[in-house]
């Protein structure tokens, strides 16, 4: 079994593929999104990373860019370019057995390797794009900010995606109804919950005495749900000096 894998973020992909190369099954790694010490782990050989797209990626977080482009309008050009590359190049590295694309940017590459034959999963994170666009306009309109919809090209690129793949990998059951509720056969979705790396995380843990510390680590943003975080912890009424956030 010889596995390619696709990613423009680095998300779950740095860890799925390095246990693939371990295994002997890792084909070829495309990514845009490994950081300076991931790049150690791979074999040259098996490791294609697109510059340009990290280094637009980066001026876009660095410099606020969403105040000009809005997120979903970015994903579709970040991703879309990462994709146009990656259907690109992929053709060297065949024949294989199966691909892994990253949801939001494998739609070429999964049509291309489809007319060879090719079997091709689709790794979505986030549940169905349609249910994330209706619980995100409800939240917006709860709390009164202005709500920008998912960018109309990116949503059929994305329902486009779910329909070619073979087969959709997904973390959860909640995220495994949501693209059952809107239609997608359920013998089309593989749930695989998110691991843990026991190498950094084990039975070694310490139990820490003393002030209660929560810390939250994310996106500060509607979508994130700090707000109910927020109005949580202000609820509990805990002691400033036995608790902190």
């Amino acid at each position: 079994m010889k596995v390619i894998v696709s990613s423009a973020g680095r998300f779950h992909a740095v860890h799925l593929t390095k246990q693939l190369e371990k295994l002997g099954h890792l084909k070829h790694f495309f990514s845009a999104g490994l950081s300076s010490k991931d790049f150690s782990n791979f074999a040259p050989k098996n490791l294609s990373f697109n510059w340009l797209v990290n280094f637009l990626d980066r001026v876009y977080v660095k410099f606020s860019g969403d105040r000009l482009i809005s997120p979903s309008r970015w994903y579709t050009l970040r991703d879309g370019l990462f994709d146009c590359y990656v259907s690109h190049e992929i053709k060297k590295f065949l024949p294989c057995n199966l691909f892994i694309g990253w949801a939001n940017c494998s739609l070429k590459s999964m049509a291309l390797l489809h007319s060879f034959g090719i079997k091709t999963v689709l790794e979505s994170g986030s549940m169905h794009i349609k249910v994330q666009e209706h619980i995100l306009r409800t939240e917006y309109e709860k709390w009164g900010v202005k709500f920008s919809p998912v960018v109309k090209q990116n949503k059929e690129k994305m329902l486009a995606e779910y329909e070619l793949a073979d087969r959709i990998c997904v973390p959860s059951s909640h995220v495994q109804a949501s693209f059952i509720a809107q239609g997608i056969p359920a013998h089309k979705i593989i749930k695989v919950p998110y691991g843990i790396d026991f190498e950094k995380f084990g039975s070694n843990a310490k139990i820490i005495t003393g002030k209660f510390k929560l810390i939250f680590v994310g996106q500060i943003s509607l979508q994130k749900g700090i707000l109910y975080l927020l109005d949580a912890w202000q609820k509990l009424k805990l002691p400033a000096t036995a608790a902190e956030l």
